[in-house]
This record gives structure tokens, sequence and C-alpha cells, in this order.
């Protein structure tokens, strides 16, 4: 069981490198197309909302697609005073339960936004005040949640391995982005 959490850790940690340059593209594209606009608009008299548009949707994408990520290197935003006066024992198994808790939860999320972007490629919506097709932005949920459960997924097995063994898995990258 040892070697299925440690493989599972490592293709984990290879993914988040790779999430997190798609991450840091996505914002790096945002900011020039920021730019680009405030150029286009006070330089020379246009503005595309479509431009504007585009800038958003990088930085919504980059955001989902981060949340995984952000909880495999335990990057997220907790409470844990009264958790961490837990003993040992019973933290790993509080650990495990937030991990399943976090996996139902982007399971609905990942399934509601399958829904939610069908619903709005069927019907034609657009943008309000724009020709943009409404599943364009939408899009990113399914996507950044679909990584999501994949992560979930990994942290509910280690953190298995971990509660019933006592063992920690130790294959985690401790930089927030990993060059290795």
């Amino acid at each position: 069981m040892k070697s299925l959490a440690i493989k599972i850790d490592r293709i984990a940690g290879r993914l988040t490198v790779i999430i997190d340059w798609v991450g840091i593209a996505l914002l790096i594209v945002s900011a020039l197309v920021a730019f680009a606009s405030v150029i286009f608009r006070y330089g020379f008299g246009e503005s595309d909302q479509m431009i504007e548009a585009i800038s958003r949707y990088t930085v919504l994408y980059a955001c989902f697609l981060l949340v995984g990520p952000a909880l495999f290197r335990k990057q997220h935003i907790a409470v844990d005073v009264l958790s961490n006066a837990l003993p040992e024992k019973t933290h790993r198994y509080w650990e495990l339960l937030q991990r399943v808790v976090f996996l139902v939860v982007v399971c609905v999320l990942f399934w509601s936004g399958i829904v939610w972007v069908s619903d709005q490629y069927r019907f034609g919506l657009t943008i309000f005040g724009s020709s943009t097709p409404a599943w364009i932005p939408a899009t990113s949920v399914p996507l950044g949640m679909g990584v999501a459960v994949l992560f979930g997924i990994s942290e509910v097995i280690t953190s298995l391995y971990v509660a019933v063994t006592g063992n920690s898995v130790n294959e985690r990258p401790n930089d927030p982005v990993s060059t290795n």
C-alpha cells in the first residue's frame, strides 16, 4: 500500500508542477491582454469588450485550475487551532475526513458545472452585453473541479494510508512552484 500511496503522491506532485505553469501562463496572458486593452482604449480610443473578457476569463480559469494543487500543498485557508490540539491518531482521521468531504464537494461542483455548461451551450446563452457564448467562461468550473477531483482522490488515498499506518508519505514538494 505504501508504494501505491507514494506513486500517487508523485504523480500528483508532477501534475501540480504542470498546472502551476499553466496557471502562471494564464495569469501572464491576462496581464498582457489587460495592458493591451488599456493601450488600445487610451492610446487609440478603441475598446473591445472581448479583449477585456479574455483577461477576466484567463484569471478565472487559472483560479479554478489551481484549487487542486492548493489542496495538495496544504496552501488553502485552514482554521486548525482545535484540530491541531487533537491526539495524533484522532488528528490523522480528522484529516482523512476533511479530504473525503473535500472530494464529495468537488465531485458535486464538477457534476453541477457539467450540467450548467451543457445547459448554456444547448440554449445558446451569451454573456450579458456581449456575443461571447456563456459556456466558454463557464467551462472553467467543471475543468477546475475535474482537476480538483483528481487531487481529491489522491489526497483521500494518501490520507487513508497515513491514518491507517501512522507513517507519512513524504513525497511532497515544499515550494509553491517546483522546478524539479
